[in-house]
Formats: C-alpha cells, structure tokens, sequence
C-alpha cells in the first residue's frame, strides 16, 4: 500500500511488533523501518516512528546514501510534527548542498 501512497490503507496493516523485523539482517531491517516509519508519520503515529528510526540510528553512517538520505528526511519530519522546526531544519540540512536545491540522493 505504501508503495501506492495509500497510507491510510498501508497504515491498516503495518504491523504493531516489529519484534520479527528486528531479526531480519540489517540489509533488510533498514528499508522495512524506514518504509514503515514513513507510514506511521504520514498516519499521525510519531511515537512508532519514532521507534522505528531509533532503532536505525546506530547504522545511518553506514546506510547506503539514499537510505542514510530517507532517514534523515524521516526524522526532520518527526522533528517537523513534534513542533522541533530548528531540530527540523537541522535534520534535513545533509539533503541540500552549498545553499543550492541539490538532493544528495540523486545528485542533480
């Protein structure tokens, strides 16, 4: 459903333990998480969000750059929802370069 933008939908059936995701690699922990931290903020669900991206924290120097990219994404819009525009601004700061609209996951 996610993969849809259906979010009201996807956030019907993502999961309440993710005690079974916890055991995966991390190789295929992190997209899981992040796709379900991006269902729970789009739901209105900071506190499993926010879970899902502490538990990613430890590995983000070490996430590929696009996943390293959606976390930080991810955490500036719970930062964003929590009413932390400053810790917001500094999450998302890593995405833009030299004060220009340039998106370190692509480049252009």
């Amino acid at each position: 459903m996610a993969g849809l933008e259906d979010w009201k939908q996807a956030g019907e059936v993502l999961p309440e333990s993710l005690a079974p995701v916890e055991m995966y690699p991390i190789a295929l922990r992190v997209p899981l998480l992040l796709t379900f931290a991006e269902i729970a903020l789009r739901n209105g669900e900071k506190d499993k969000a926010l879970h899902m991206l502490s538990q990613l924290k430890p590995f983000v120097e070490r996430m590929p750059l696009s996943y390293s990219s959606a976390w930080h994404y991810l955490s500036g819009e719970y930062a964003k929802q929590s009413g932390d525009a400053q810790k917001a601004m500094s999450l998302w700061s890593p995405l833009v370069k030299d004060g220009k609209e340039r998106h370190i996951v692509t480049g252009k």
